[in-house]
């Protein structure tokens, strides 16, 4: 049977046309079913599996973003970026988009440069920031350069190999940028007007006139007036506005659009993502396409929502019910007289492998992204039905949507449209499915992996094995990016002087660091304050010696943050996602840049991804038979003396006498604030240690589905099977409790497991005996229960952020005042959002010693608008020293002041 023809693909050239607000494919009105599945989170043994079973839920397209970093490494050798992979099999992007056209699915593709997804740096390769500031996404140099040079390899390709729709290809749609309106604004700035026109005459270039090409953003007047290519009002004079007249304009605010006659046209379609009212989000879209040019095309319909670290449970549109989900999306498929185009953000998630996990921010604070990245789709992150909280199947509810042949009939096209006159055609009659492939197959029972060799990370051999030895000598920590270690952990190593002691202290830490002295753990830090639901940990090194010692920070890397929901804020915000120590260390407030007596600087730097070349030196490692839970984890007494250390502020207590500093931008100088922190808490063990194991298979369970859980001491790290890297674990934080192994790392006979230990529980540190062991099925554990959260433990982090702010706004007079006003918004965030989080948790009915007094709030309120008034006394000398006028759409000086 021909597939293609079956589900309306074909091997003829073809082009994706609009007429009379409709897509028309073949000379057919043409609906668009997609559903995104993202290949680079899913194995490439299943990608035909996943694809099989979108097709069988009743869609005609598979919709997938093309991360630039997944395919665009440092080349450490030349000192540049390495030529963009293609071909190795989990990035065989060609591959995917043939296995698509296979089974008859069309393509929308998305190849960014930015595409957010939750995925490392918003697909943004770290190497960008190696040579500190540079302006992303915009218009400008060096950044531009590099943009041009990524899609001149990737989109050339997609035309070499056919894979375009006028070529007899699958990709029909392709994307320009991604919610651009979240970031930019092309009503007000040239340069981010410019970068998307260069983005579009860059396809055109390489993919040629017949690709239709579009802008996604949410359907919010203003944002899609900063996002889409279209006139937009702010860009009119006055005689061009008009008051809102429909439900959408009054909903959305003042933003007012040119009459029609008024927009130019555009060969680069706007659409629309969330559409939670479907015909208000077809109104907007028209709004920004020429008449007769805007089928109704809802880019991203939510069915799910991802998880943090540290979060109680799947929040927020992850536990939205199968029912509510289906209801939305036949509401979507109505519009426009049934002709209402789709695509199922997510249809299957997969899994965030490695380190390319990202993260994002919310109320100031640092929020990392977990490896499963299930959405709560209809096709889980095993490839089963997704199930809803109350067990209602999404993937069936969805289905049964899908299945129901559009008739034409649903909401009428509206008066304002010029099409309005002539009807919608009904759209071709839906294709038959596809059967839908048996269920995956799952471990007909649980395994128990022992884990009998154990190697010390931590050691001086190890370190100069799997590094050669490092980088030396650096006079300071750099951050990852210059060292040329964009993912995973480094590791600074650096001599200790004689009788040195005391409480050690680490500015503009990114993003959680483990302390060691000659070999033995000393404590943790984070890079904020109230990380998760543990308060700050304490560190104080260890006594005086009278002989140097070694201290070695290893400092991990939790993922960069691609998404910040500012305009005026998120460029700045994305320059500080640089990794390790940004700013100094100090010991006893001394500046740690000590020389060595052979003149050279005294910081040695380890940089280590654990690819496969380091696992291959790691295997090849002496190990030894782990002793205890303990055995590779020393620990030290704190004494009579702690220290709490967040983004913002370092307190130490030393035998009852409190000595606050705060962390500031500069790296010549110790932090100093006072203020009134609470102290840290009792110290807990920890190791940085691998441990491996092999296990045994059954040919029966060979190629079989299984889910890694960890128990006993196990607390944090990350784990490998078969030198498949998983992703991330962190048992105390939760919510996720077990790791996704696709079923093709799996075979008969003999398998590895490798972890790396960098915590052990505190509660298990009395020498319960860890183990591992895969499941059939995911949380086994159950869910982490939620917090009970006081509004005293809010008031406490308002304090810091109150102290952390304050501390900033002083530094604007500095060199450093594009740092410190990156610092001084950060934490004015954090206060604001914690503030009305208070106001909301200071009920009546909340325990009386719960409650906090006012007096913090208040100081906190004054402390917000002393920093507002410094900030903008700020920026309006800074705007005088530039000579340029203080407008408010000057959106440039804006620019030029966070990044000068």
């Amino acid at each position: 049977m021909d597939l293609g023809a079956l589900f309306g693909g074909s091997s003829a050239p073809a082009r994706l046309l609009i007429e009379r607000d409709q897509f028309v494919l073949d000379g057919q009105n043409f609906t668009v079913r997609a559903g995104c599945v993202h290949y680079f989170r899913v194995h490439p043994d299943l990608w035909e599996d996943r694809l099989a079973r979108i097709a069988a839920l009743g869609l005609n397209a598979v919709q997938t973003y093309v991360p630039w970093n997944y395919h665009q490494a440092w080349n450490a050798s030349s000192l540049g970026p390495a030529r963009v992979d293609l071909d190795s099999p989990s990035r065989d992007l060609p591959r995917f988009l043939r296995l698509a056209h296979g089974l008859g699915l069309r393509v929308v593709l998305r190849p960014g440069p930015y595409v957010c997804g939750e995925f490392e740096f918003g697909g943004l390769p770290a190497w960008l920031l190696r040579d500190g500031p540079i302006e992303l996404r915009t218009d400008a140099e060096p950044y531009m350069g590099h943009v041009e040079r990524w899609w001149g390899e990737l989109l050339p390709r997609l035309r070499r190999e056919g894979l375009m729709l006028d070529d007899g290809g699958p990709v029909m749609l392709v994307q320009i940028e991604n919610e651009y309106g979240h970031f930019g604004d092309v009503s007000e700035v040239e340069a981010d007007r410019r970068y998307l026109e260069r983005l579009a005459d860059l396809a055109r270039r390489h993919l040629g006139d017949g690709a239709q090409l579009f802008t996604s953003d949410p359907d919010d007047l203003a944002k899609l007036t900063r996002g889409t290519l279209s006139p937009s009002a702010s860009r009119l004079g006055s005689e061009e506005r008009r008051p809102p007249t429909s439900r959408s304009e009054r909903r959305r605010g003042p933003h007012a659009l040119p009459p029609p006659s008024r927009r130019r046209s555009s060969q680069v379609l706007t659409t629309v993502d969330s559409c939670d009212v479907p015909e208000d989000a077809w109104a907007a879209q028209r709004s920004f396409n020429p008449p007769g040019r805007s089928p109704f095309f809802c880019s991203e319909l939510w069915v799910g929502w991802f998880a943090h670290w540290g979060e109680p449970a799947r929040p927020n549109l992850a536990a939205q019910r199968a029912r509510d989900v289906a209801e939305r999306l036949r509401r979507v498929l109505a519009v426009n007289g049934g002709t209402g185009s789709v695509s199922l953000y997510m249809a299957h998630g997969g899994t965030s492998f490695g380190w390319w996990a990202g993260a994002n921010t919310a109320d100031g604070m640092y929020l990392p992204d977990t490896p499963s990245y299930d959405y709560g789709a209809p096709i889980g992150e095993g490839g089963g039905h997704g199930l809803d909280e109350a067990g209602g199947d999404k993937y069936a509810a969805l289905q049964s949507v899908l299945l129901e042949a559009p008739s034409g009939s649903g909401s009428s096209v509206p008066s304002s449209s010029p099409s309005a006159s002539r009807p919608p055609s009904p759209p071709a009659e839906p294709q038959p499915l596809r059967e839908e492939p048996p269920p995956p197959r799952r471990l007909s029972s649980t395994v128990e992996v022992e884990l009998p060799e154990a190697v010390r990370l931590m050691e001086a051999e190890t370190l100069a094995a799997l590094s050669g030895g490092g980088r030396c000598c650096d006079e300071l920590p750099l951050p990852m990016e210059e060292v040329g270690c964009d993912y995973g952990i480094v590791v600074y190593e650096t001599e200790l002087p004689a009788g040195g002691g005391g409480p050690l202290q680490v500015s503009r830490l990114r993003d959680r660091l483990l302390a060691f002295v000659d070999g033995e753990f000393v404590g943790r830090m984070y890079r904020q304050q109230g990380w998760g639901r543990a308060d700050p940990k304490g560190l104080l090194m260890p006594p005086p010696r009278p002989y140097p010692r070694t201290l070695r920070l290893l400092v991990e890397n939790l993922g960069r943050v691609g998404f910040v929901d500012l305009p005026w804020f998120s460029r700045t915000f994305l320059l500080d996602q640089r990794k390790g120590i940004l700013g100094g260390v100090w010991l006893n407030g001394t500046l740690l840049n000590r020389t060595g007596p052979d003149g050279q600087a005294g910081w040695r730097t380890h940089c280590l991804p654990f690819d496969d070349a380091q696992l291959d030196v790691l295997r090849r490692l002496p190990a030894r038979q782990p002793s205890g839970l303990l055995d590779t984890a020393g620990s030290v007494a704190l004494g009579a003396g702690s220290v709490a250390l967040d983004a913002g502020s370092v307190a130490v207590s030393v035998a009852g006498a409190m000595l606050h500093l705060a962390q500031g931008s500069d790296r010549d100088s110790p932090p100093s604030l006072p203020s009134s922190l609470p102290s840290s808490q009792p110290r807990s063990a920890a190791t940085a240690t691998f441990y491996r194991g092999a296990f045994e298979l059954p040919s029966a369970d060979a190629g079989a589905d299984a889910w890694l859980a960890l128990g006993g001491g196990w607390a944090h790290g990350t784990a490998w099977v078969n030198g498949w890297h998983l992703g991330r674990y962190w048992l105390p934080e939760g919510p996720q409790r077990s790791l996704y192994v696709p079923g093709p790392l799996l075979r008969e006979g003999g398998n590895e497991l490798l972890l790396l230990s960098l915590d052990v529980a505190e509660a298990e540190a009395d020498g319960q005996p860890r183990w591992a062991r895969l499941y059939p099925s995911p949380n086994h554990t159950g869910a982490r229960s939620a917090p009970q959260e006081t509004a005293a433990a809010s008031s406490r982090q308002l304090q810091i952020y109150s102290y952390a702010a304050a501390y900033s706004a002083t530094k604007l007079t500095s060199a450093n005042a594009r740092h410190a006003v990156v610092d001084a918004f950060s934490h004015l965030e954090g206060l604001l959002s914690l503030g009305s989080k208070i106001i909301r948790l200071r009920a009546p009915a909340e325990p009386a010693a719960q409650r906090p007094s006012a007096a913090p709030i208040v100081a906190a309120i004054a402390a917000a608008g002393a920093l507002l008034a410094l900030v903008a006394a700020a920026y309006v000398f800074r705007a005088g020293r530039l000579r340029r006028p203080w407008r408010r759409r000057d959106r440039a000086l804006a620019r030029r002041f966070f990044l000068v």
